[in-house]
């Protein structure tokens, strides 16, 4: 890419991460990565642990790519990403060509490792094959024997389709679960209006709704208006909603939902609450001002695993006296 120079001056211990300037839990990831760069360098010999960011906005023609390269230029031997899957294949991919390991908090794409970034890329969040088993055995459990899926049209809607289309053909000598339909959906307010017209023409009452928290507030908004959201219905939500419920609130600083998402079943990755590392870090962060218990979710106390990951492997390596030119 242009702008990066081949002979950056790589810092032993700086750690870049990208931020979606969308996201809601911006600052939570700053604030929890700022309190493992701490803990970091007091617990591990190595001292020099910094955490510097770069935020990406597709409104203004900014790309996580391009946040990628900015962080090239100011010296991180590795990358932390909090971005969606496609972001975070984008950026990995640049950066692998420079040999920057990357470690994602969110992306779970079954087919993000590719041959150019296998590498170099470390995912924390589980693959959507696992929680394609989680949705289908919620259906399995209740004996819902026919149901619909409504989803976004980028690699993270289509993927889910396919793993529970994959998961119907497995279970297919039972000859009882049955995908009614499954549709795609753009990011507008037309184009979710039209499929859900055809969803209610259907009758269909459990739904498998597989989109990103920004898309699912305004689907769920739209059905709500329709009565699709009414007793007899069921939507089942995915971890792109559950582990950012803040971007549903109509009023981010607030901490009430709208009455509609009672009764939504959703799906998200599980994470310890009783250890002792885990209960001295919630008290450190929650006496931060203007902290919330709600920004703890599974992605970002992942944010916190990874400064603590790439500070290990710098530790080690500084221990074996490995010079910081042959880091690349």
């Amino acid at each position: 890419s242009s702008g990066i120079n081949a002979e950056w001056p790589l810092r032993p211990g700086k750690i870049g991460l990208i931020l979606s300037s969308d996201s809601p839990y911006s600052e939570t990831f700053k604030e929890i990565t700022s309190l493992a760069q701490q803990a970091a360098n007091e617990e591990l010999t190595t001292n020099d642990i910094e955490i510097v960011n770069e935020s990406f906005d597709e409104k203004y023609m900014i790309s996580s790519s391009e946040a990628a390269c900015k962080l090239v230029d100011k010296g991180v031997i590795a990358v932390i990403s909090t971005t969606d899957s496609t972001s975070t294949k984008s950026e990995s991919e640049t950066l692998a060509r420079l040999h920057i390991p990357m470690v994602s908090v969110a992306a779970s794409d079954p087919f993000l490792h590719s041959s150019s970034n296998s590498d170099f890329i470390i995912t924390l969040s589980p693959s959507d094959m696992f929680q394609s088993k989680a949705i289908f055995g919620i259906i399995r459990n209740y004996e819902w024997y026919e149901f619909s899926i409504l989803a976004s049209s980028d690699t993270y809607g289509i993927n889910g389709v396919l793993g529970l289309l994959h998961l119907q053909y497995l279970v297919n000598s039972e000859s009882k679960y049955k995908i009614k339909q499954a549709q795609y959906f753009n990011s507008n307010e037309e184009d979710i209006v039209k499929h859900l017209d055809i969803l209610e023409k259907s009758l269909e009452h459990i739904i498998v709704l597989h989109c990103s928290a920004s898309d699912a507030k305004l689907v769920l908004k739209i059905a709500e208006k329709k009565g699709l959201l009414n007793k007899g219905y069921v939507w089942i939500v995915t971890d792109a909603v559950v582990n950012n419920v803040r971007a549903l609130l109509e009023n981010p600083d607030s901490e009430g939902y709208l009455s509609y998402y009672d009764g939504l079943i959703g799906t998200v990755p599980t994470h310890s609450t009783i250890t002792d590392q885990y209960k001295q870090f919630k008290d450190v962060y929650l006496n931060k001002s203007n902290a919330k218990y709600s920004d703890l979710n599974a992605n970002t106390l992942k944010a916190y695993d990874a400064v603590t990951l790439i500070g290990t492997a710098v530790d080690k390596l500084k221990k074996k006296k490995v010079p910081t030119a042959t880091l690349r």
